[in-house]
């Protein structure tokens, strides 16, 4: 590793990068229009062939469900997966 990656946040740094909010942020704003995205397809394509046809064992909306609760504090899972 070069000193340049080192003072870059490279692999080896263990602190968050200074912009890690923003980031964080903007990783919740995506998550957040990815999940609205996926229920409204969801929704179409339960109207059109019914809920059971397309999701029998509700992995959709348990996949909505553990995203939802992880987004509502991005910080703490930032700082989790950073440990």
């Amino acid at each position: 590793m070069t000193e340049k990656d080192r003072t870059a946040g490279g692999p080896d740094d263990h602190e968050p990068p200074e912009d890690w909010q923003q980031r964080m942020a903007d990783m919740a704003a995506a998550a957040d229009s990815a999940r609205k995205l996926i229920a409204e397809w969801l929704e179409a394509q339960k109207a059109e062939h019914g809920a059971d046809a397309l999701d029998p064992f509700g992995v959709g909306e348990a996949f909505l469900a553990l995203t939802s609760e992880l987004m509502k504090d991005p910080a703490r899972l930032a700082e989790r997966q950073l440990q």
